[in-house]
């Protein structure tokens, strides 16, 4: 009966941690800092500095601005439909993005990884990759965002991004601790019940219709 009392109470304990909620701290190039808080692929957010923030809410995609006390939220749905217009005959061609094994090893936030070379056309730089669980769970909300952010909006930066990460495996070593001096893995925390919906006084933005010539 203790066995199984025991039993119990150590896979409760696991759903409990399986289910907590993620914080990954990453340093950005030119100093910067982002925040990106997971709970599953329905609710995330991500904090760059005290002033921006891109938030998911089931299928919407959100871009935050702050102004003065206020955060103004923008559905990237109807932004996107618009900078798509805009940009069509602009759209930027990415090379095929290949991934090649250095046979380096190298800590990042504690954690031990492994480092690869990845190139994208003539850019290359080097990504290290951990099989770290909740390394990879963030790994995979990155891919996400950037898989929202690519429809959606179709900048040639996340549609770059986008290409990166699905050079990355999904499973095994796919945890991403760094992507050259762009994105570095700073810290990770498990936090219970961490705010991943709007911050207080957001006011949500309608953009007016707008009729482009053909």
């Amino acid at each position: 009966m203790l066995k199984h009392c025991a039993l119990f109470l150590a896979a409760a304990l696991l759903a409990s941690a399986s289910h907590a909620d993620l914080k990954g701290s990453y340093q950005l190039s030119k100093g910067k800092q982002l925040d990106l808080f997971y709970r599953d692929d329905q609710h995330m957010r991500a904090s760059v500095g005290d002033d921006k923030q891109l938030v998911v809410k089931g299928s919407e995609t959100w871009i935050l601005k702050r102004q003065d006390t206020k955060w103004m939220a923008l559905n990237t749905e109807g932004l996107g439909s618009l900078l798509r217009s805009v940009a069509k005959d602009h759209a930027e061609e990415i090379g095929p993005v290949e991934l090649r094994a250095t046979g380096r090893k190298e800590t990042v936030a504690g954690f031990v990884g492994e480092v690869f070379e990845l190139s994208s056309g003539d850019k290359k730089y080097e990504v290290v990759l951990t099989d770290n669980a909740e390394v990879l769970a963030l790994t995979n909300a990155w891919r996400q965002l950037a898989n929202k952010l690519a429809s959606n909006i179709g900048r040639s930066e996340s549609q770059r991004l986008q290409q990166a990460l699905e050079a990355i495996p999904q499973k095994g070593k796919g945890g991403l601790l760094r992507q050259g001096d762009n994105l570095v893995l700073v810290a990770v925390n498990k936090q219970k019940n961490s705010e991943v919906d709007f911050p207080p006084n957001t006011q949500v933005v309608q953009l007016p219709p707008i009729s482009l010539p053909h």
